[in-house]
């Protein structure tokens, strides 16, 4: 499943976290130079994505592996998310299974291998965020769930979205339980966008822009392993 969506540089929300907390708003830019739009790899027509692919195990066997492995995982998974960059609207191509075929225009900057616990605690702004905004190295963003325990509950990936108002406020659809009393560690609920649940061997890919703010839901029982891969141009604009 693919979702194409308008690619948006400046969200403009530091009044909205100021509102929840001042501190929260100093760490949450709302813009990066050179803007997402004006990258290289950059995708066509201005439109963003996010997608949800399952049946990925061979990458997730080149994952669990080391050296040489790697080096083709992170080809595969920027081919894939260039296909979706040249081409939108289109069904995602599965070329990025084939080794022979290696990317033109990202390079893969990060990969890491991160396990939720369980935990009480009920997911909150502090989590929320959008990777660009987070670091100039986080253009594309991919996950990759590893195997995952039968008795996991809860530990989805929430992609919010966010609408402007009339009066240029921001709303996110992930919202705090307690209006009257809304601050960053106070707990909230999904109330728009996209819910991805955990499964083995599940890929989890989208532009890292202001369109795809998102936040780890709360792992209630069990654990969720996975693997983070962040992607850049190879070359930028002159």
């Amino acid at each position: 499943m693919t979702e194409f969506i308008p690619c948006i540089d400046d969200v403009s929300v530091e009044p909205y976290f100021s509102k929840i907390d001042p501190v929260l708003a100093e760490r949450r830019k709302k813009e990066r130079n050179p803007a997402h739009s004006e990258l290289s790899c950059s995708p066509s027509k201005k439109q963003c994505f996010r997608g949800v692919y399952d049946g990925f195990d061979n990458l997730l066997e080149l994952a669990q592996q080391n050296g040489d492995g790697h080096t083709e995982l992170h080809n595969r998974i920027a081919v894939l998310i260039e296909s979706l960059i040249s081409k939108p609207g289109v069904p995602l191509q599965r070329d990025g299974n084939d080794r022979n075929v290696l990317p033109s225009m990202l390079i893969n900057t990060v990969h890491r291998r991160q396990t939720y616990q369980a935990s009480k605690k009920k997911p909150t702004f502090e989590e929320l965020h959008a990777d660009y905004l987070e670091s100039a190295s986080y253009v594309y963003t991919a996950i990759l769930y590893d195997d995952t325990p039968n008795n996991l509950i809860g530990g989805e990936t929430a992609l919010v979205n966010f609408r402007h108002g009339n009066q240029g406020d921001v709303t996110f659809g992930l919202s705090p339980i307690d209006s009257q009393e809304s601050k960053s560690k106070e707990p909230t609920v999904f109330t728009d966008g996209l819910i991805v649940e955990p499964k083995s061997g599940r890929l989890v890919l989208f532009s890292s822009g202001a369109e795809n703010f998102h936040a780890p839901m709360t792992v209630r029982q069990g654990n969720r392993p996975c693997y983070h891969f962040w992607f850049k141009c190879k070359e930028e604009k002159t």
